[in-house]
């Protein structure tokens, strides 16, 4: 400040004995050339002289700048597009050092200085890494590029939580922006925040018939995610109805995520809501993993659902899980007897460890002790690989060998 007024005063001291030059004596000057007179004072002459000296000085810049500057300009694009054809080639140290000298360029500067952030990641140049980003952002801001560029470094770094930063700031830039939600799903699923990530299902929805395979994984992948973690503690039936009915129209059909929605409802004691959806999905696609939930489910008319299963048994007489289902739905019942050939027939086609499980307890609770534990003996060996030739002693009592 001081220097300021400092250099205020000295210029209006000037102003001051320049004027009272001027008006003390103005001075003569005379250019006479080719019969052409001119005549002024001599402080005008001067500041004609000072006037055309800038103007010389500033056309002859232009004149460089038009024609050296381009020159220079095409030698940084040039070293840019260099840069970036070595980064895709995987020659890191080259596409840092053409990146960097790229940079200058003003059309592509930001775009160089996210590459040359990539190039040092992958030499292992955190340090470098992240002034390269810093100056990415001091070029752009935020732009959704360099947030994208973040994200997805973070990402591989498997810092999540700098990564999801990133892609939300990405997101309030570009909404609906497909890589911008894939991005998001991706990193929602490693950190298991299946609440966030179901936030995503209306913007999915949202998304043209091309993206909607990816997609629609993506959304599938969230919904077993967060449905396997809702089994696992109590949940009310409204929050998961309130899941289910952000699902798209394809997954509500999908057997797999009707299965795991069956298995919350059921871990919430709606098992009855749990049978609907279970018994309308198998109405239009068969699946055996939904058939086995249908056998474990305690709802509705018991013995109407075992002629609802029996008649599903007349297209189907050789299906392993259905008649392990219409043993269970006897026991159900209370018809042992039936139960029993229903299991004997499923073991029969495949010796399932659960069938086998069914059927020793059955056989327990029928008196039947013996034949119960060869079944559960059966049903153990079929849970582990087939066990190595081994030498056995001959009987229980026989001699250990030391």
């Amino acid at each position: 400040m001081i220097k300021l007024l400092a250099l205020l005063l000295l210029g209006l001291l000037g102003s001051l004995w320049l004027a009272a030059q001027i008006e003390r004596d103005g001075g003569y000057l005379l250019i006479s050339y080719a019969g052409t007179v001119v005549e002024t004072t001599l402080w005008v002459g001067l500041l004609l002289l000072v006037l055309g000296f800038m103007l010389v000085h500033g056309l002859l810049r232009l004149f460089y700048r038009l024609r050296g500057g381009g020159v220079g300009l095409r030698r940084r694009d040039q070293r840019l597009v260099k840069g970036l054809v070595a980064y895709l080639e995987g020659h890191w140290r080259k596409a840092v050092r053409l990146l960097s000298r790229g940079a200058d360029s003003a059309a592509g500067s930001q775009v160089a200085y996210l590459f040359a952030a990539m190039a040092n990641d992958r030499l292992g140049k955190d340090q470098e890494r992240e002034a390269m980003l810093r100056k990415a952002d001091e070029q752009g801001g935020k732009s959704l590029a360099g947030l994208l560029v973040k994200a997805q470094l973070w990402q591989r770094l498997q810092h999540l939580e700098h990564s999801l930063s990133s892609l939300l700031q990405a997101r309030k830039l570009a909404p609906t922006n497909l890589l911008v939600i894939e991005l998001l799903t991706q990193v929602y699923s490693e950190l298991e925040d299946w609440q966030g990530a179901v936030g995503l299902f209306p913007e999915l929805s949202k998304l043209g018939k091309a993206d909607r395979a990816s997609l629609r994984a993506a959304e599938k992948r969230i919904f077993l995610g967060h449905m396997k973690t809702l089994a696992t503690r109590s949940q009310d039936l409204e929050t998961l109805n309130q899941v289910w009915q952000r699902l798209s129209s394809e997954l509500k059909k999908d057997p797999q995520v009707v299965a795991s929605h069956a298995r919350a409802l059921m871990a919430a004691g709606a098992e009855s809501e749990a049978e609907k959806r279970v018994r309308k999905c198998l109405e239009h696609q068969w699946d055996e993993s939904l058939v086995t939930i249908y056998g474990q489910l305690r709802a509705g008319d018991e013995q109407e659902r075992l002629m609802l299963a029996e008649g599903w048994l007349k297209s189907r007489p050789r299906d392993t899980a259905l008649l392990l289902c219409l043993g269970r739905l006897c026991l159900m019942n209370g018809l042992w007897g039936k139960a029993r050939e229903y299991f004997h027939a499923s073991i029969g086609l495949a010796e399932s460890p659960e069938a086998c499980a069914e059927m020793a307890r059955l056989l327990e609770g029928l008196g039947e002790r013996e034949q119960g534990l060869e079944y559960y003996r059966r049903g153990l060996l079929g849970r582990v690989e087939p066990l190595p030739a081994l030498p056995l002693p001959a009987s229980a009592g026989a001699a250990r060998k030391s």
